[in-house]
């Protein structure tokens, strides 16, 4: 496949903060970046952005009306520049970016129609745990995959796919892997199969955007909202927490795990109230330890430092919670919220989630303590 630069503009978009959940930036992809940041450049969260010319090249803009023309010449450089550009707090991706680059990294090429769109998000599994940064010589990455193949050993994770969206077959995938760490993040891979699609990667979360100030390692994968998927999401989750060393994680379907990360208010001034009357819950930025989970998912892995961070579990309290848990090697839990994958569009299911987070009001840094 011709290198499509459309895929390189969601990449860089989807690193920004956006008011409209990146609908501009879907937009535009297709024109030169310069383009797109010109006229999207309003669509931006300016309250999280600061721009910095580092060059020197948009002094001219920065007189007279100034602080728009300054931002769209450093936004719209058309190479990155460390620094120029600074985000405070996490970023969480726009879910119109988020859903064309997911179609993009199954398909081969962006499928921006929200319809089709919507339909491949409901049928995913969304798994996030979060752990220390990648240091030095780590061999945590190739144990990430290596415990995903061995509980669910349909899938090999063979293939990757590149920022130009070519797809290769690895022919040796763990050494490969293990040349790959740069920037404390490891790349892409997945299974190749466009019809039960598994993948994982990583990326670094910075210590300026994460709990106590400390930079995590964020592991991403999915899997398909199957009856093996769904079967094997609780042993996936488990083996990559805990080969990651992971404080939490959750593995939720993708459509749930959108209204979810939709709790987060990242701005004093965000006034917006969270979809189905969901707590707010604060910044990964704002929160005080990295091992308090943030949100809660259908399945939640909670470290044992987690798990006593939030109380749990509390025999007297848990025993419904309990009844679906399973404790880990490492002492930490795997808990299930509902029998069936978590569905906000079931009544049931969402006043689960709500006794949950009442339960438990350390998560998401809500508690007063």
């Amino acid at each position: 496949m011709d290198w499509d630069p459309r895929y390189a503009n969601l990449q860089r978009a989807a690193k920004l903060p956006w008011t409209d959940g990146g609908r501009c930036a879907v937009r535009e992809a297709s024109e030169p970046w310069p383009v797109l940041a010109e006229r999207c450049y309003q669509a931006l969260d300016h309250d999280r952005l600061e721009f910095h010319d580092l060059t020197g090249r948009c002094s001219v803009a920065s007189a007279g009306a100034a602080a728009m023309g300054l931002g769209v010449c450093v936004l719209a450089a058309p190479e990155i520049i460390v620094g120029a550009v600074v985000v405070a707090g996490v970023v969480v991706v726009g879910f119109a970016i988020s859903e064309a680059l997911e179609a993009y990294e199954k398909r081969g090429r962006p499928q921006v129609r929200p319809g089709a769109e919507m339909t491949e998000k409901r049928k995913k599994m969304t798994l996030i745990v979060y752990a220390p940064a990648l240091v030095g010589d780590d061999s945590r990455p190739v144990a990430v995959v290596h415990g995903m193949e061995r509980v669910f050993p349909g899938p090999r994770l063979g293939w990757t796919t590149s920022l130009d969206g070519q797809r290769t077959l690895l022919a040796n995938r763990d050494a490969w892997l293990a040349q790959q760490r740069m920037d404390r993040e490891f790349p892409l891979l997945h299974n190749g199969d466009e019809r039960a699609f598994v993948s994982v990667y990583g990326t670094e979360a910075p210590a300026t955007s994460s709990p106590g100030g400390q930079a995590q390692l964020e592991i991403h994968a999915k899997l398909p909202l199957s009856p093996e998927g769904i079967a094997a999401a609780a042993d996936v989750l488990e083996a990559v927490a805990e080969t990651a060393r992971a404080y939490w994680g959750h593995a939720t379907p993708s459509k749930a795990s959108l209204d979810i990360a939709r709790q987060t208010k990242n701005r004093p001034d965000d006034l917006e109230p969270p979809p189905r009357g969901l707590p707010m819950i604060k910044s990964p930025g704002a929160m005080r330890s990295p091992e308090i989970p943030h949100r809660l998912g259908w399945l939640s892995y909670w470290s044992a430092a987690a798990a006593r961070a939030i109380g749990f579990p509390d025999p007297s309290r848990d025993a419904e919670l309990l009844s679906r848990s399973r404790r880990t090697a490492t002492g930490g839990w795997v808990v299930q919220l509902t029998d069936a994958p978590l569905d906000l569009d079931n009544p049931a299911h969402l006043d689960a989630l709500k006794r949950a987070y009442e339960r438990f009001p350390e998560i998401g840094g809500r508690s007063a303590s």
